[in-house]
């Protein structure tokens, strides 16, 4: 029998227990290191991050109509990391895109580049930005030298800096550095293939192309071109989602919407604190910038792990985007409408009336104006017109001729225009004389034409200035229905400015609405202003002019709404706003709501509005407005006003109005400039009450 040998059993043994040793140190890693078998994969990948766009807050009016949407789109983009690395793939990229667009018929989507030669009669030349005085000029200079231009240069032209290289050194230079020729300097592609590919190059060069810094090669590209550019198979072509806002109604509230631009030089340092990119769309005006820290959201960061062949082989989101919040502004979209489209109207037709008539400054150059609707019981703006106005949905277009239109249409009047307010102040001075106590609801007051109660500042009522007849005995009524103002001379002195200002303060004229935007904030004419602004020295004939709206009084349309909310609210201001409530993205959930403000409130009993009330009521009946408000089923009152700008030019038309008389829901205020008289601007009124009230078709 033949013995067996036990080494060699302790041998296999040894050699089994290896093996097995082996297996369980390779499961022990799997199991515990997190290695897998989809490790391979990892092996020569590729990770790059991915901005998510955020979906900006849309802008709604107050009834959840859409003013102002999102539309989104897509970008071409070169990315840096994923392009090749060798210089025939790198330009084999940049071909494909550009013949991709060629296919679909979309090369005018391609973006322009900043390729500086040009060929004039056969001659290449630098183009006007990179000529010695151009703007890129330095640009240019400073590319060469990082491309190693001076080094090469050196070789065969040492006396030739960068500074001087000639329009052929740098075309040459630039044939040979991107590799379009051989080492003998023959051509490795097409004519047309070369030049496409100097200039995308260059492009590159000239916007710092970096891991930071992606290429937009390709924008608002259709599915097509999206298609034919991920079926190419290209690494480093990405796909980029932007959005652009929707206006609803193009035209309509464009100073209250606002736009959105590009953040400049000079804002760069505060958008950076709040962490933007400096390549972010930001709200540059109207509620787009007002209301910026509601309706920005919040960008994510998508993180994407891609093989050597471009496939994605792991993706996640690292930081997940918050859409930004909805607004809702305190305007109703179709009375906006309706203010907007009367008032332009109502500047042409009192234009060419005024052509019709015999004379001169008789409203032919009226040109522009504003108008605004307020809730006296809460200070919601329901409607604020600026005319002339312009189109959101075609600004950029637009802006040459804007910026040179003599009446500044971006100008938004109705908050930034100051207009002396004229006879529509004097229902303020009524009521301050009443509240004070210089003059009763029975006072009489006799005009007589000319105020003589000072020798050497005698001014003359309107009536007797224009027409040598003067109004008589006047009661406050009297004097509000006929605007006369030898009373409100009278009432001016007895009460003295600074009571005067008391109460105007009260009001609300000169002082800030509260209203969120930017606004002027006017002036109230007094003894301050006059000092402070070195005029001189206040005199008792100032006084006079102020009490009947003259002097240097000015105010905004959107001041003289509020003082007029005020007054028919006996005297309780609230603050003037447009936000009407901030919403969840899409879903029309209420996060918040602008609460009603109280800012100030004027000791004036009712007894004392109740006049001030009938009597505008009596001049809407009576008045040079009758015509327009005859046998009109809401009781209403209002005010005429004319206000001199200069010689040469037709006086202001102003007009304020209110209605229900008894407790009313909606004031209104409007100046035309160069209408020559308020009377007019009332046909305004009447068109945003008949929509308010639902009447005559109104909605």
């Amino acid at each position: 029998m033949k013995r067996t040998n036990p080494f060699r059993y302790l041998f296999l043994g040894g050699l089994f227990f290896i093996v097995c040793l082996v297996f369980a140190v390779r499961l022990a890693r799997y199991q515990l290191a997190g290695t897998d078998r989809y490790d391979y994969a990892r092996i020569g990948t590729y990770t790059r991050r991915e901005t998510v766009t955020a979906q900006r807050g849309e802008i709604l009016d107050r009834n959840g109509v859409p003013l102002v949407t999102n539309s989104y789109y897509y970008n071409v983009l070169l990315d840096y990391g994923r392009m090749p690395d060798d210089a025939e793939g790198f330009n084999r990229v940049i071909l494909s895109v550009v013949r991709s667009a060629a296919r679909c018929g979309e090369t005018d989507k391609l973006t322009g580049t900043n390729w500086p030669l040009a060929l004039e009669a056969g001659k290449r030349v630098f183009t006007a930005d990179y000529q010695p005085e151009g703007k890129y000029r330095e640009r240019l200079i400073r590319l060469l030298r990082d491309l190693g231009y001076e080094k090469k240069q050196k070789k065969s032209d040492p006396d030739r800096p960068a500074e001087e290289a000639t329009p052929d050194a740098v075309y040459e230079f630039l044939l040979s550095r991107y590799k379009l020729v051989d080492g003998d300097g023959a051509a490795l592609y097409t004519p047309e293939e070369q030049e496409i590919l100097l200039a995308r190059r260059y492009d590159l060069g000239f916007i710092s192309f970096s891991p930071v810094n992606s290429y937009t090669f390709a924008e608002r590209v259709s599915a097509r071109f999206m298609t034919l550019v991920t079926e190419g198979g290209e690494t480093g072509v990405l796909l980029q989602k932007k959005f652009e806002r929707v206006y609803r109604y193009p035209g309509y509230a464009s100073h209250i919407l606002g736009r959105m631009g590009s953040i400049t030089e000079e804002t760069a340092d505060y958008y950076k604190e709040k962490g933007y990119a400096l390549d972010e769309p930001v709200g540059v005006s109207g509620a787009e910038k007002v209301f910026e820290d509601y309706l920005r959201g919040k960008d994510g960061v998508r993180v994407i792990r891609e093989d050597s062949s471009g496939n994605i082989v792991d993706q996640y989101m690292e930081k997940e985007p918050e859409p930004g919040k909805d607004i809702r502004l305190t305007i109703d979209i179709e009375l906006q409408k309706i203010a907007e489209d009367s008032l332009a109207a109502q500047i042409v037709s009192i234009a060419e009336s005024a052509l019709e008539k015999p004379g001169e400054l008789d409203g032919e150059d009226a040109d522009a104006g504003a108008c605004v609707a307020l809730s006296p019981k809460t200070g919601e703006v329901l409607a604020i017109a600026s005319c002339p106005t312009y189109d959101l949905s075609t600004f950029v277009e637009d802006l040459p001729a804007l910026l040179g239109d003599g009446r500044t249409p971006l100008v938004n009047r109705a908050l930034n225009g100051l207009y002396p307010p004229g006879s529509t102040f004097k229902p303020a001075t009524a009521a301050a004389s009443l509240a004070d106590g210089v003059i009763t609801p029975y006072t009489v007051i006799n005009d007589t034409g000319i105020y003589d109660y000072y020798e050497d500042y005698q001014p003359r009522c309107w009536s007797y200035w224009m027409y040598g007849y003067a109004h008589g005995q006047q009661t406050v009524v009297d004097a509000i229905h006929n605007s006369c103002n030898y009373f409100f001379f009278e009432c001016g002195r007895r009460l003295t400015i600074e009571r005067l200002n008391y109460y105007c303060r009260g009001f609300g004229l000169g002082e800030p609405t509260g209203v969120e935007y930017p606004e002027a904030t006017g002036i109230l004419a007094g003894p301050a202003y006059v000092e402070s602004s070195g005029l001189g020295t206040w005199s008792p004939g100032d006084t006079l002019q102020a009490a009947i709206g003259q002097s240097y009084n000015t105010f905004t349309p959107i001041q003289i709404a509020t003082y007029l909310a005020t007054l028919v609210n006996n005297g309780t201001r609230y603050r003037s706003h447009l936000l009407y409530g901030v919403y969840r993205y899409g879903t029309g959930e209420e996060l918040s709501r602008t609460q009603t403000e109280v800012v100030s409130r004027l000791n004036i009993s009712s007894d004392v509005i109740d006049v001030v009330k009938e009597a505008m009521k009596n001049s809407e009946e009576n008045g040079s407005t009758a015509a327009i408000f005859r046998n009109y089923p809401i009781t209403m009152g209002g005010k005429t006003g004319t206000a001199q700008i200069t010689k040469t030019s037709s006086d202001n038309g102003v007009f304020v109005a209110f209605a229900p008389l008894e407790e009313p829901e909606v004031v209104m205020a409007a100046v035309i400039e160069h209408a020559a008289s308020g009377t007019p601007i009332g046909a305004v009124a009447k068109d945003i009450f008949d929509f308010y009230f639902h009447l005559n078709g109104g909605e």
